[in-house]
């Protein structure tokens, strides 16, 4: 029995290294008038956006992903998970905003040249402002449903802030790396994930300690100016989390 066990743990272990090698679950990023579906070491969709002023703010609930836009007046889009345009347009409220979240109830974003924290709703509208972070520059913006925090990754430096709602500071770390876009948490493995305006097409992972996991490459996002990113898991990816989880416990209890 114990044989078999370790068998099964093992193979369980080795298939979540291999999974956690990339992006386990499917990364939606922004660019330009292109959007990105990356997951794990490939670019798996694209789609051409539908408003004409660069769709940069993400976010995804209720199995759709919805944009605006960084220049304030100008529409953004809402898209289903395969990039198919849904029919519906979001005004953006604010201006100079890059990146964007949800936590399923409202949307999240940051604004770049103020370092203000704003909510919304799920379409973008009334804004309201949360916190202000205090020294600018900040782009990236992801939430964490474990603690119910905003992470924000600051562009002019290589600091990533974990934040409370009201603008506590729980964490940070420094990534070792300027210009920071895309920052987006991986549901599936709990760690962050983001890219660098400096090396176009490359993403990094980190734990949210700050350890540097993962770096990887794709060649079709070589030179793309990727700004927002998000993420949403994979069923897949999410059954092999739970067994590993399953064969865990089963040893534990077994010891």
């Amino acid at each position: 029995m114990r044989k078999h066990l370790s068998l099964v743990l093992l193979l369980l272990a080795t298939c979540l290294s291999s999974a956690w090698a990339d992006p386990i679950s499917s990364y939606y990023l922004t660019a330009d008038n292109f959007d990105f579906e990356v997951q794990g070491a490939a670019v798996v969709n694209t789609w051409a956006t539908q408003a004409p002023q660069m769709e940069y703010p993400i976010a995804i609930s209720g199995g759709t992903i919805k944009t605006t836009s960084h220049m304030l007046g100008i529409t953004g889009a809402e898209y289903d998970l395969a990039g198919n345009y849904t029919g519906n347009n979001y005004v953006a409220t604010l201006d100079q905003c890059y990146d964007g979240t949800s936590d399923g109830t409202y949307n999240y974003t940051v604004q770049y040249l103020t370092g203000d924290v704003y909510r919304t709703d799920l379409d973008w509208q009334n804004p309201v402002l949360l916190f202000n972070i205090g020294d600018g520059s900040e782009l990236g913006i992801t939430y964490d449903g474990t603690n119910n925090s905003l992470w924000v990754s600051d562009f002019d430096t290589d600091t990533v802030r974990n934040f409370t709602m009201g603008g506590g500071l729980i964490s940070s770390f420094s990534a070792g790396i300027v210009s920071l876009t895309c920052l987006a948490l991986d549901p599936a493995d709990g760690t962050l994930w983001m890219g660098s305006q400096l090396t176009e097409g490359t993403f990094y992972q980190y734990s949210k300690a700050g350890v540097l996991l993962d770096t990887v490459t794709y060649g079709p996002l070589a030179g793309v100016n990727t700004l927002g990113g998000e993420m949403v898991p994979e069923p897949g990816s999410l059954i092999l989390v739970g067994l590993g989880a399953v064969g865990l416990a089963i040893y534990r209890r077994k010891k």
